[in-house]
């Protein structure tokens, strides 16, 4: 027989190792088992601030129920970190990277997206419709190889998510959270990628900077003088918009065959004539058509008759205004139709953000200085948010931009302000309506 050559047990090593009852170097200030497996040690006399990711502790280790044996494979993913991968760098210093990529709050916001944010940008589309898997499936894929898609996609599911739980205010508050660091360290990174966009990037920060606006539209406004396209608090123009034009430039620079190939190929505009694309928004949405011919019209009048309050404006300033406001019209006729039900304008005007992405400096250099018919083309162009009702991510900007434009304007623009205040369900008795 065979007798067991006899051994001296140690009880120094980790408690991982010692829960797992395998042997530990006892190599401070990781072990090497620890480093392996990407998991936190307790040698370590700094672990990371992050909860989901500190050591475990004599009470959290007695509590699991584990076998004897080495670590699963999947074992880092209990604890919050991805587990090993399946081919390890060359040297052990290059895991940490790895080990610190996500952590268990990460992982929510990713499956989230993938199983309802991506869904929900895709509102009108079944689930297998190439559309709705880009966003829910391409999305997370080129967010692997290019990690500001991934920072933008996780901070709109954290947005959608604080969203969907706005009764549990503590937890709405944490995915807020979440949501915000994200977004930061995307913003950044993005501003910084687009100063070298080239061939192979150009779809990666297309769908970033896509993502990014989406982002801002849900964290909803920043202050009382957040007016969506800008901040008449400050001189300083939105960071934002800077990205949300760039959307349009890169459209503009690169081939549709260059820019949406690969995992972008859903978007690529399709040659194939649309049957609804002579049909009004209202009826493929389903909501109620508005009469807007007449009111617009009065707008048009005063804008062209150069009364702006205190000061009139300048040629310049006249044909700024009316070029805002020939494509609020044109998006108005392709959301409400004609009063024949039709309409002839181009169909991209169905897309209501349109506005924002060919929105002239000049008319956002007037709205910062508060000047009135700057203030009353941006509230007829909110009224038009109101129907994106099932656009969550605009869900407080109507509200926001009609009431503090009416607040900013005062009674001697009431007359104006009525038609969209109105339609708009935020007309008040204190408003003096104009004459039929």
């Amino acid at each position: 027989m065979h007798h067991r050559r006899t051994h001296r047990k140690s009880k120094n090593g980790c408690l991982v190792c010692r829960q797992r009852k395998i042997k530990c170097d006892e190599v401070k200030p990781r072990c090497t088992n620890c480093i392996r497996f990407c998991v936190p040690c307790s040698f370590d006399p700094d672990p990371e601030s992050d909860s989901s990711r500190s050591f475990p502790t004599k009470s959290t280790v007695s509590l699991e129920k584990r076998g004897r044996g080495r670590p699963r494979k999947g074992w880092g993913l209990a604890r919050g970190i991805p587990g090993p991968q399946e081919q390890l760098p060359a040297h052990l210093d290059n895991l940490e990277p790895y080990c610190s990529l996500l952590n268990i709050p990460d992982i929510e916001l990713l499956l989230h997206f993938t199983s309802h944010t991506g869904r929900s940008l895709a509102h009108p589309d079944p689930p297998d419709n190439p559309i709705a898997r880009f966003w829910s499936h391409n999305v997370p894929r080129l967010g692997l190889s290019c990690h500001v898609v991934l920072h933008l996609a996780l901070a709109l599911a954290g947005h959608h998510l604080a969203y969907t739980t706005p009764y549990d205010t503590g937890r709405s508050a944490q995915y807020t959270s979440l949501a915000q660091k994200h977004s930061s360290v995307g913003l950044v990174e993005l501003t910084k990628a687009l100063g070298s966009i080239g061939n192979a990037t150009c779809g990666a920060l297309y769908t970033a900077a896509t993502l990014m606006t989406y982002c801002t539209f849900a964290s909803g406004p920043t202050d009382d003088n957040d007016l969506l396209v800008c901040n008449i608090g400050s001189h300083a123009p939105q960071r934002w918009m800077s990205v949300i034009q760039g959307v349009r430039l890169i459209r503009e620079r690169f081939e549709p065959d260059v820019l949406f190939s690969g995992l972008l190929a859903p978007l690529a505009p399709s040659s194939e004539p649309d049957p609804k694309a002579a049909t009004p928004a209202y009826i493929e949405e389903g909501y109620s058509r508005i009469d807007w011919e007449e009111p617009l019209r009065r707008l048009r009048d005063l804008i062209t008759s150069n009364r702006d309050s205190p000061d009139t404006t300048d040629a310049a300033d006249t044909a700024v205004y009316l070029q805002a406001y020939e494509r609020i019209e044109a998006i108005y006729e392709a959301t409400f139709g004609n009063s024949k039900g039709q309409f002839t304008c181009p169909p991209v005007n169905k897309f209501i953000f349109i506005w924002l992405y060919m929105v002239e400096e000049r008319f956002v250099a007037c709205l910062q200085q508060r000047r009135p018919l700057s203030l009353l083309i941006l509230a007829y162009y909110a009224l038009l948010l109101t129907t994106m009702k099932r656009d969550w991510f605009m869900r407080t900007w109507p509200r926001h931009l009609l009431t503090r434009i009416r607040e900013l304007l005062g009674e001697d623009y009431w007359e104006w302000l009525h038609w969209p205040l109105e339609q708009a369900g935020l007309y008040t008795d204190e408003m003096p309506r104009i004459a039929s």
